[in-house]
């Protein structure tokens, strides 16, 4: 059994988490490569330009070899390279951003347009080149360990080159390349676990074409208009199809698949196992990430909490303006937090407010729920709603409601109790017994 994901994001990281905290053994794949898979997770590209055991940390900024006379300037989001006051390359960090590591260089030219990209991996390696003309991608070469081109892949064909040794292989699609590299692996591929209706489907359609036959299962990961997508109605019409069953991942998704009159035997509701890494306790310990001082009734909140500490943290420096709340007892700043202190207090508190109006930092709100904080939000300003249930949201500027909530949760161990249960619900928790019963064929 294998898991074969099309690209690695926050929803196929979870969905492969969910199937490891399962107890579920096998190996985890993405289609794409985009230098910055999580350990463990192997693709082709990375597989055969060597990446799957490479070694190193990623390439700061200030790091990237540029020639003297040019001068590069950096913000939380990006960098720019600069010649004579001309813009001769822009740099795009991977996330975190706020760590500023280096995951794409574009060279541009005197018009502005890019003329390459350069691609950089979790090494500090320039792992992968894509050429443009006109900004239209052309081609992408992926380069080995020793910077010889290895993988060559055409944009306007769909056509693969993967060089070996002194021969070249050659390949008509993305599917055929996927379905070469799982084979030469030596995968046991008598189960796909995947959730894409892209490369994976078509893998998955081309082994059962190959005559080998398996117990499929696809993740659905996405949403649908009126009508389920026509991949997903080959699924249901043919029999001899590998897929076998469909984990309907949103239950407004599933809720609409239940007014199509689809066979309710191929498809059921299913989420994710997650990993709690502790028990909500009550401690009256709030934190608050942010790297704005735009945050909702924040001095409010302060005040009407006098038996709480608060803890705002930040990447950045603070302006005048958050550290003045230092004034008061029952705060807590953190400018600059480094990833052992912000750790440190995901681990020490057990609420968290998702009230700042900037972007959301350290991927703080699904940090909190599994660290099983009662997350409290404003409607308006949060980040995350698939963590935060819909009892904890509030009007903005209802600071009143929501600290007199947060009183009573940490006051009453059984409300406390109910409440983490329905954010649990809310992101659709499941048990290791649901996820064994569900794959069971």
């Amino acid at each position: 059994m294998i898991i074969l994901a099309d690209q690695i994001n926050n929803y196929s990281e979870k969905l492969i988490e969910s199937i490891k905290n399962c107890q579920f053994d096998c190996p985890a794949i993405s289609v794409l490569y985009d230098g910055f898979h999580p350990e463990g997770v192997e693709s082709p590209y990375s597989y055969y330009i060597g990446d799957y055991k490479a070694e190193g940390k990623p390439l700061f900024f200030s790091r990237l070899e540029r020639p003297s006379h040019q001068e590069i300037k950096s913000d939380a989001g990006n960098a720019i390279i600069y010649e004579n006051n001309t813009i001769r390359s822009r740099v795009y960090y991977a996330e975190p951003k706020e760590k500023r590591f280096i995951r794409i260089v574009d060279e541009v030219d005197e018009a502005g347009k890019v003329r390459w990209s350069d691609h950089y991996n979790r090494f500090g390696r320039c792992f992968a080149r894509t050429t443009l003309n006109n900004e239209k991608m052309l081609f992408k070469t992926y380069f080995d360990q020793d910077g010889k081109e290895k993988i060559v892949e055409n944009f306007a064909t769909g056509h693969i080159i993967l060089k070996k040794d002194k021969n070249e292989v050659f390949f008509k699609n993305k599917t055929d390349f996927v379905v070469y590299y799982l084979k030469e692996r030596g995968y046991d591929l008598d189960r796909i676990l995947y959730n894409s209706l892209s490369t994976p489907f078509f893998v998955s359609e081309k082994l059962q074409q190959q005559g080998i036959s398996g117990n499929d299962v696809l993740f659905w990961q996405e949403g649908i208009k009126d009508d389920i997508p026509q991949n997903m109605k080959n699924i249901f019409n043919n029999k001899d199809c590998r897929t076998k069953k469909i984990a309907v991942m949103y239950r407004r998704v599933f809720e609409r698949m239940e007014s199509l009159n689809l066979d309710k035997g191929k498809y059921g509701l299913l989420g994710y196992h997650y990993d709690f890494k502790k028990e909500n306790t009550g401690k009256k310990e709030v934190v608050i990430f942010t790297n704005s001082d735009d945050v909702e009734n924040l001095e409010d909140i302060i005040k009407a909490l006098p038996d709480f500490m608060i803890h705002v943290a930040a990447v950045t420096e603070m302006s005048n303006k958050l550290l003045s709340l230092d004034r008061y007892e029952n705060v807590r700043l953190y400018p600059n937090v480094r990833e052992k202190r912000a750790t440190e207090l995901f681990e020490n508190c057990d609420f968290m407010l998702d009230i700042n109006r900037g972007k959301e930092i350290l991927g703080a709100g699904e940090r909190a729920f599994l660290h099983n904080h009662l997350i409290l939000a404003f409607k308006d300003v949060m980040h995350n709603d698939h963590v935060v249930s819909e009892q904890l949201r509030f009007k903005a500027g209802d600071y009143e409601l929501l600290t007199e909530t947060l009183k009573k949760a940490a006051e009453d161990e059984e409300l406390r109790r109910e409440l983490i249960e329905q954010q649990h619900a809310h992101a659709m928790s499941e048990t290791k017994e649901s996820y064994n019963e569900f794959l069971k064929i």
